[in-house]
Protein backbone atom coordinates (compact mmCIF):
# COMPACT_ATOMS: atom_id res chain seq x y z
CA UNK A 1 0.00 0.00 0.00
CA UNK A 2 1.08 3.30 -0.88
CA UNK A 3 2.29 5.52 1.94
CA UNK A 4 -0.02 8.93 2.41
CA UNK A 5 1.98 12.41 2.17
CA UNK A 6 2.55 13.58 5.35
CA UNK A 7 1.23 17.32 6.28
CA UNK A 8 4.56 19.40 5.46
CA UNK A 9 5.90 20.56 9.15
CA UNK A 10 8.48 24.02 7.12
CA UNK A 11 7.80 26.05 4.55
CA UNK A 12 9.96 23.59 2.08
CA UNK A 13 10.43 20.28 1.37
CA UNK A 14 13.12 18.17 0.04
CA UNK A 15 12.96 17.04 -3.15
CA UNK A 16 15.28 13.99 -4.72
CA UNK A 17 15.25 11.73 -7.59
CA UNK A 18 13.43 8.25 -7.39
CA UNK A 19 16.12 6.21 -9.02
CA UNK A 20 14.28 2.97 -10.32
CA UNK A 21 16.08 1.40 -13.44
CA UNK A 22 13.16 -0.35 -15.07
CA UNK A 23 11.25 2.94 -15.42
CA UNK A 24 13.97 4.90 -16.02
CA UNK A 25 14.45 2.57 -19.30
CA UNK A 26 11.13 2.20 -20.74
CA UNK A 27 9.28 5.53 -19.36
CA UNK A 28 8.46 8.97 -20.64
CA UNK A 29 10.07 12.09 -20.12
CA UNK A 30 6.92 14.52 -17.55
CA UNK A 31 7.32 16.97 -20.88
CA UNK A 32 7.56 14.81 -23.87
CA UNK A 33 4.04 14.65 -25.64
CA UNK A 34 3.34 11.06 -24.10
CA UNK A 35 2.41 12.59 -20.64
CA UNK A 36 0.55 15.97 -22.47
CA UNK A 37 -1.41 13.30 -24.71
CA UNK A 38 -2.08 10.34 -22.24
CA UNK A 39 -1.47 11.60 -18.70
CA UNK A 40 -2.92 14.72 -18.71
CA UNK A 41 -6.64 13.50 -18.69
CA UNK A 42 -5.96 10.96 -15.42
CA UNK A 43 -3.43 13.65 -13.81
CA UNK A 44 -5.23 16.43 -14.59
CA UNK A 45 -3.32 19.56 -15.30
CA UNK A 46 -1.97 21.16 -11.74
CA UNK A 47 -0.44 17.55 -11.14
CA UNK A 48 0.88 17.58 -14.71
CA UNK A 49 2.40 20.78 -14.27
CA UNK A 50 3.58 20.09 -10.73
CA UNK A 51 5.23 16.70 -11.98
CA UNK A 52 7.21 18.94 -15.24
CA UNK A 53 7.99 21.64 -12.45
CA UNK A 54 9.80 18.74 -10.07
CA UNK A 55 11.03 17.25 -13.39
CA UNK A 56 12.97 20.40 -14.11
CA UNK A 57 14.43 21.10 -10.72
CA UNK A 58 15.95 17.54 -10.65
CA UNK A 59 17.34 18.22 -14.43
CA UNK A 60 19.08 21.63 -12.95
CA UNK A 61 20.10 20.04 -9.41
CA UNK A 62 20.53 16.03 -9.97
CA UNK A 63 21.30 15.95 -6.16
CA UNK A 64 18.28 17.02 -5.14
CA UNK A 65 16.89 20.48 -4.40
CA UNK A 66 14.61 22.55 -1.79
CA UNK A 67 10.88 23.37 -2.92
CA UNK A 68 9.46 26.16 -1.47
CA UNK A 69 5.71 25.40 -1.08
CA UNK A 70 4.25 28.64 -1.28
CA UNK A 71 6.29 30.45 -4.41
CA UNK A 72 5.64 27.11 -5.98
CA UNK A 73 1.98 27.13 -5.01
CA UNK A 74 1.56 30.48 -6.40
CA UNK A 75 3.80 29.72 -9.59
CA UNK A 76 1.36 27.39 -10.90
CA UNK A 77 -1.77 29.03 -9.74
CA UNK A 78 -2.27 27.09 -6.72
CA UNK A 79 -2.87 29.27 -3.89
CA UNK A 80 -4.05 28.21 -0.52
CA UNK A 81 -2.46 27.01 2.92
CA UNK A 82 -2.99 23.57 4.69
CA UNK A 83 -3.65 20.28 3.81
CA UNK A 84 -6.82 20.47 1.81
CA UNK A 85 -5.25 23.42 -0.63
CA UNK A 86 -4.62 22.54 -3.96
CA UNK A 87 -1.10 22.58 -4.05
CA UNK A 88 -0.96 20.17 -1.32
CA UNK A 89 -3.40 17.82 -2.95
CA UNK A 90 -1.65 17.98 -6.31
CA UNK A 91 1.15 16.81 -4.35
CA UNK A 92 -0.77 13.93 -3.09
CA UNK A 93 -1.71 13.04 -6.43
CA UNK A 94 1.56 12.56 -7.08
CA UNK A 95 2.13 9.98 -4.08
CA UNK A 96 -1.46 8.30 -5.14
CA UNK A 97 -0.81 7.63 -8.72
CA UNK A 98 3.48 6.12 -7.75
CA UNK A 99 4.72 9.17 -9.34
CA UNK A 100 6.23 9.97 -5.67
CA UNK A 101 7.13 8.70 -2.74
CA UNK A 102 7.89 10.31 1.10
CA UNK A 103 11.26 9.72 1.95
CA UNK A 104 11.66 10.63 5.58
CA UNK A 105 10.62 13.74 6.90
CA UNK A 106 9.99 16.77 4.77
CA UNK A 107 11.34 14.52 1.52
CA UNK A 108 10.10 13.61 -1.42
CA UNK A 109 11.26 10.67 -4.05
CA UNK A 110 9.99 11.64 -7.36
CA UNK A 111 10.51 9.99 -10.60
CA UNK A 112 11.89 11.60 -13.17
CA UNK A 113 10.37 9.38 -16.14
CA UNK A 114 6.85 8.70 -15.82
CA UNK A 115 5.65 4.80 -16.45
CA UNK A 116 3.30 4.10 -19.55
CA UNK A 117 -0.16 3.74 -18.72
CA UNK A 118 -1.47 0.95 -17.15
CA UNK A 119 -4.87 -0.59 -18.70
CA UNK A 120 -6.91 0.30 -15.41
CA UNK A 121 -6.04 3.72 -16.22
CA UNK A 122 -6.58 4.07 -19.77
CA UNK A 123 -10.18 2.67 -19.88
CA UNK A 124 -11.16 5.60 -17.97
CA UNK A 125 -10.23 8.05 -21.33
CA UNK A 126 -12.28 8.83 -24.18
CA UNK A 127 -12.28 6.22 -26.82
CA UNK A 128 -10.58 8.71 -29.55
CA UNK A 129 -7.35 9.01 -26.84
CA UNK A 130 -7.31 4.88 -26.18
CA UNK A 131 -6.39 4.43 -30.10
CA UNK A 132 -4.46 7.20 -30.31
CA UNK A 133 -2.34 5.55 -27.55
CA UNK A 134 -2.98 1.89 -29.16
CA UNK A 135 -1.53 3.72 -32.50
CA UNK A 136 1.37 5.31 -30.44
CA UNK A 137 2.24 1.96 -28.83
CA UNK A 138 2.49 0.05 -32.30
CA UNK A 139 4.50 2.63 -33.74
CA UNK A 140 6.54 2.44 -30.68
CA UNK A 141 7.25 -1.07 -31.00
CA UNK A 142 7.63 -0.98 -34.76
CA UNK A 143 10.62 1.50 -34.07
CA UNK A 144 14.46 0.11 -33.60
CA UNK A 145 15.46 1.00 -30.06
CA UNK A 146 18.69 2.90 -30.97
CA UNK A 147 16.14 4.92 -33.19
CA UNK A 148 14.34 5.37 -29.99
CA UNK A 149 17.38 6.57 -28.34
CA UNK A 150 18.17 8.96 -31.00
CA UNK A 151 14.88 10.65 -30.79
CA UNK A 152 14.74 10.63 -27.11
CA UNK A 153 18.34 12.33 -27.42
CA UNK A 154 17.81 14.90 -29.69
CA UNK A 155 14.06 16.31 -28.10
CA UNK A 156 16.17 16.85 -25.13
CA UNK A 157 19.14 17.81 -26.63
CA UNK A 158 16.61 20.57 -28.88
CA UNK A 159 15.11 21.28 -25.51
CA UNK A 160 17.80 22.13 -23.48
CA UNK A 161 19.72 24.35 -26.65
CA UNK A 162 16.13 26.24 -26.61
CA UNK A 163 16.34 27.03 -22.96
CA UNK A 164 19.43 29.16 -23.29
CA UNK A 165 22.03 25.90 -22.87
CA UNK A 166 25.07 25.73 -25.02
CA UNK A 167 26.08 23.22 -27.47
CA UNK A 168 29.07 22.05 -24.85
CA UNK A 169 26.79 22.10 -21.89
CA UNK A 170 24.22 20.59 -23.67
CA UNK A 171 26.44 17.61 -24.84
CA UNK A 172 27.71 17.25 -21.39
CA UNK A 173 24.14 16.97 -19.98
CA UNK A 174 23.26 14.14 -22.31
CA UNK A 175 26.46 12.23 -20.86
CA UNK A 176 24.60 13.10 -17.18
CA UNK A 177 21.76 11.23 -18.45
CA UNK A 178 24.01 8.55 -19.20
CA UNK A 179 23.11 8.51 -22.97
CA UNK A 180 26.34 7.12 -25.23
CA UNK A 181 29.07 9.77 -25.73
CA UNK A 182 28.76 9.24 -29.59
CA UNK A 183 24.57 9.73 -29.78
CA UNK A 184 25.21 12.75 -27.33
CA UNK A 185 27.86 14.39 -29.80
CA UNK A 186 25.60 13.41 -32.90
CA UNK A 187 22.74 14.65 -31.06
CA UNK A 188 24.04 17.80 -29.83
CA UNK A 189 25.19 18.75 -32.98
CA UNK A 190 21.72 17.85 -34.69
CA UNK A 191 20.11 20.13 -32.29
CA UNK A 192 22.33 23.25 -32.64
CA UNK A 193 21.86 22.86 -36.56
CA UNK A 194 18.37 23.01 -36.17
CA UNK A 195 18.74 25.68 -33.80
CA UNK A 196 21.06 28.09 -35.40
CA UNK A 197 18.70 27.50 -38.55
CA UNK A 198 15.17 28.23 -36.23
CA UNK A 199 17.02 31.95 -34.97
CA UNK A 200 18.37 32.40 -38.60
CA UNK A 201 14.70 32.23 -39.73
CA UNK A 202 13.36 34.39 -36.98
CA UNK A 203 15.82 36.75 -37.65
CA UNK A 204 15.16 37.15 -41.07
CA UNK A 205 11.59 37.42 -40.71
CA UNK A 206 12.28 39.92 -37.64
CA UNK A 207 14.44 42.18 -40.78
CA UNK A 208 11.90 41.96 -43.04
CA UNK A 209 9.15 42.90 -40.99
CA UNK A 210 11.40 46.09 -39.93
CA UNK A 211 12.08 46.83 -43.84
CA UNK A 212 8.51 46.71 -44.69
CA UNK A 213 7.90 49.23 -41.79
CA UNK A 214 10.50 51.58 -43.07
CA UNK A 215 9.15 51.46 -46.29
CA UNK A 216 5.50 52.13 -45.17
CA UNK A 217 6.73 54.89 -42.88
CA UNK A 218 8.73 56.44 -46.13
CA UNK A 219 6.00 56.06 -48.40
CA UNK A 220 3.28 57.76 -46.03
CA UNK A 221 5.68 60.36 -45.23
CA UNK A 222 6.40 61.77 -49.09
CA UNK A 223 2.49 61.45 -48.89
CA UNK A 224 2.50 63.54 -46.72
CA UNK A 225 4.43 66.04 -48.17
CA UNK A 226 2.55 65.69 -52.07
CA UNK A 227 -0.35 66.50 -50.10
CA UNK A 228 1.12 69.53 -48.33
CA UNK A 229 3.02 70.64 -51.72
CA UNK A 230 -0.26 70.61 -53.61
CA UNK A 231 -2.31 72.38 -50.57
CA UNK A 232 0.54 75.52 -50.89
CA UNK A 233 -0.01 75.71 -54.86
CA UNK A 234 -3.36 75.82 -54.43
CA UNK A 235 -3.19 78.07 -51.85
CA UNK A 236 -0.54 80.40 -53.75
CA UNK A 237 -3.21 80.39 -56.69
CA UNK A 238 -6.49 81.00 -54.92
CA UNK A 239 -4.16 84.36 -53.32
CA UNK A 240 -2.85 85.08 -57.19
CA UNK A 241 -6.06 85.02 -58.09
CA UNK A 242 -7.65 87.04 -55.51
CA UNK A 243 -4.80 89.76 -55.78
CA UNK A 244 -5.92 89.56 -59.60
CA UNK A 245 -9.36 90.34 -58.85
CA UNK A 246 -9.19 93.26 -55.92
CA UNK A 247 -7.02 95.06 -58.43
CA UNK A 248 -9.70 94.70 -61.20
CA UNK A 249 -12.26 96.06 -58.62
CA UNK A 250 -9.94 98.89 -57.23
CA UNK A 251 -9.57 100.02 -61.18
CA UNK A 252 -13.36 99.94 -62.03
CA UNK A 253 -13.82 101.77 -58.94
CA UNK A 254 -11.89 104.35 -59.85
CA UNK A 255 -13.21 104.71 -63.36
CA UNK A 256 -16.35 106.85 -62.80
CA UNK A 257 -14.90 108.91 -60.62
CA UNK A 258 -12.09 109.98 -62.84
CA UNK A 259 -14.85 110.77 -65.64
CA UNK A 260 -17.16 112.68 -63.64
CA UNK A 261 -13.67 115.00 -62.40
CA UNK A 262 -13.24 115.13 -66.33
CA UNK A 263 -16.83 116.55 -67.07
CA UNK A 264 -17.13 120.07 -65.44
CA UNK A 265 -13.48 121.15 -66.79
CA UNK A 266 -15.03 120.18 -70.43
CA UNK A 267 -17.78 122.45 -69.52
CA UNK A 268 -15.89 125.10 -68.41
CA UNK A 269 -14.09 125.04 -71.46
CA UNK A 270 -17.26 124.84 -73.83
CA UNK A 271 -17.94 128.36 -71.99
CA UNK A 272 -14.88 130.31 -72.42
CA UNK A 273 -15.07 129.95 -75.85
CA UNK A 274 -18.60 131.75 -76.03
CA UNK A 275 -17.80 135.16 -77.64
CA UNK A 276 -18.84 137.63 -75.13
CA UNK A 277 -20.86 139.90 -77.52
CA UNK A 278 -23.05 137.09 -78.12
CA UNK A 279 -24.43 137.12 -74.87
CA UNK A 280 -27.17 139.94 -73.77
CA UNK A 281 -27.27 140.91 -70.46
CA UNK A 282 -30.82 142.42 -69.00
CA UNK A 283 -31.21 144.51 -66.35
CA UNK A 284 -33.77 143.41 -63.76
CA UNK A 285 -36.22 146.25 -63.08
CA UNK A 286 -35.75 147.49 -59.51
CA UNK A 287 -39.32 149.40 -58.76
CA UNK A 288 -43.01 148.93 -60.31
CA UNK A 289 -42.33 152.30 -62.31
CA UNK A 290 -39.37 150.75 -64.23
CA UNK A 291 -40.91 147.90 -64.92
CA UNK A 292 -43.36 149.39 -66.99
CA UNK A 293 -40.90 151.07 -68.90
CA UNK A 294 -39.47 148.47 -71.80
CA UNK A 295 -36.02 147.52 -71.97
CA UNK A 296 -33.61 149.10 -74.18
CA UNK A 297 -31.02 146.67 -75.11
CA UNK A 298 -27.48 147.64 -74.41
CA UNK A 299 -24.69 147.15 -77.21
CA UNK A 300 -24.42 148.35 -80.72
CA UNK A 301 -27.14 145.57 -81.52
CA UNK A 302 -29.50 149.22 -79.87
CA UNK A 303 -27.60 151.72 -81.93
Amino acid sequence: MRAALPEPTTDHLRIVAWSDPVIDAVGHDPRSAYVETFWLGVLGPSTTWLIRRLAAGLDEAPEGFDLPLGDTARSLGLGGEGRHSPFVRALGRCVQFDLAHPDGDDMLAVRRRLPPLTRRQLVRLPESVQLAHQRHVEADLATPPLEKMRRRSRRLALSLLELGETLEETERQLLRWRFHPSLCHESARWAWDRHCDARAAASAKASKASKAGAEASTASTASTASTASTASTEASQASTEASTASRASAASEASPAASTARVPASAATATASVPDDSLTVRALPTSPADADQPVRPDGPAAA
